[in-house]
């Protein structure tokens, strides 16, 4: 691909996120239908699988010794995150018209709050209609955020992440693979002992199997596979070898499916019509407290690599696997909540807003790290062909230096024979 193609790589994403999200706001059926087809499934499983792909045998043997990073992601997205950010919105106040249940409630009742109704609004599928007094936006927009914060990490953005920033993609799999699993146990009891939504009738009486059998073909499956097939099979060196020189297609690839999950993210948003049911007050409230929950989990997980002295790749693996929040986990859980369909589909729609923002803030972050530090990797094998010679050639002013620092020498050695001069300068220091 060249210079172009890694340029692409590192600017495509935030643009195609852009593109992708208007065409997809005014035209929500193609995106719609294709994820009916299990087509974000499809997406998800092609991260796992390039990521796969990149590793080697020697990169894991290298993960092993290092545990400070592993132990580190699994305290983070198993307890100090998830509780950062149900503590955090519990702060919020929002729609102050919702009222309690009963001190006893019915039986099947799985939640402790009952969000306002207006009689003239009974057939919409909406339980907050839009306010009149002021109020920033439903009770449901901090519930569905809790939901969010407190899910696991974010496989697929996270490895895209990780891959364009030079991460340690070996950490990042280890990172995501035990919370990933662990999540239908923890994730609802997290839930239900800091969060006011309830859910212990629904956790107590839902099957997990199916969503762990789930997780396991779409992200373990593929992962290992690509794995095999990049690294393990003595047969497959020359493919290896193909995917180190063009790292910069396989970062389009991971960007293209990437753009593909945010267009069928906000394809559903447009067509389910859900924000007509709010002010856009409460709608850009909700996407101001998505920016929040983000930024608060980026500075807690940059802040703990620091105090841990992770290396570089490692720190950066880490920080984004801890910070990336999943969106299915967090949809399916709210679909079992035993409340109206009005609720579900505003607790849903801030996860949707919030997976977007994520997406959105971690492509601008990579850009800006990448245009204030240095380049990419990718992007230096990518540009223009150049010779060994030439990559190893000393910038301008090292080119000086050594020049002054020639001239020097042969002003001292005036007085030396000149067909030795001659030799010294012809075998000299610039190169």
């Amino acid at each position: 691909m060249g210079k172009h193609g890694a340029y692409l790589a590192i600017f495509g994403l935030p643009l195609g996120l852009v593109i992708a999200g208007v065409q997809a706001w005014f035209w929500p059926v193609p995106g719609v239908e294709i994820d009916r087809i299990y087509g974000g499934q499809v997406c998800i499983g092609c991260i796992c699988l390039l990521s796969g792909l990149h590793l080697t045998t020697e990169d894991v043997k290298k993960a092993n010794k290092r545990p400070r990073p592993f132990l580190w992601g699994l305290i983070s997205i198993l307890l100090v995150s998830p509780l950062a950010a149900i503590e955090l919105l519990n702060l919020v106040p929002l729609d102050t018209d919702a009222t309690p249940t009963p001190a006893t409630p019915t039986p099947g009742t799985t939640v402790d709050w009952q969000p306002a109704r207006n009689t003239s609004n009974a057939n919409s599928s909406c339980s907050y209609v839009k306010s009149t007094k002021g109020q920033l936006g439903p009770q449901e927009f901090v519930y569905g955020l809790q939901i969010f914060g407190a899910g696991p990490c974010a496989t697929s953005a996270a490895f895209v992440f990780t891959m364009l920033l030079d991460g340690d993609l070996t950490m990042a799999g280890m990172v995501t693979a035990v919370p990933t699993v662990a999540a239908f146990w923890y994730y609802p009891a997290l839930l239900n002992w800091r969060s006011n939504i309830g859910l212990e009738a629904r956790f107590t009486g839902a099957s997990w199997g199916f969503l762990i059998t789930e997780q396991i073909l779409i992200v373990v499956v593929p992962f290992l596979f690509g794995f095999i097939l990049g690294s393990n099979l003595p047969a497959c060196t020359e493919f290896s070898t193909f995917i180190r020189k063009h790292r910069a297609a396989f970062q389009n690839a991971f960007n293209t499916f990437l753009v593909l999950l945010a267009w069928m993210v906000v394809s559903k948003i447009s067509e389910e019509k859900v924000y007509s049911c709010v002010d856009t007050s409460a709608l850009l409230y909700l996407i101001g407290m998505a920016v929040l929950l983000h930024l608060l989990f980026l500075i807690i997980n940059s802040l703990a690599a620091r105090m841990v002295c992770l290396k570089k790749e490692d720190a950066l693996a880490v920080v984004l696997m801890c910070s990336l929040k999943i969106l299915p986990t967090s949809l399916v859980l709210i679909s079992l909540l035993d409340t109206d369909r009005g609720a579900r589909d505003l607790m849903s729609l801030a996860c949707r807003f919030a997976y977007l923002v994520q997406l959105m803030l971690s492509a601008l972050l990579s850009l800006l790290l990448l245009k204030c530090g240095r380049g990419s990797a990718m992007l230096e094998n990518s540009t223009s062909p150049q010779s060994a010679s030439e990559e190893d050639m000393p910038d301008n002013d090292t080119f000086a230096l050594h020049l002054i620092m020639h001239l020097a020498q042969a002003l001292a050695e005036n007085d030396a024979d000149e067909e030795q001069a001659e030799g010294e300068t012809s075998a000299g220091l610039l190169y």
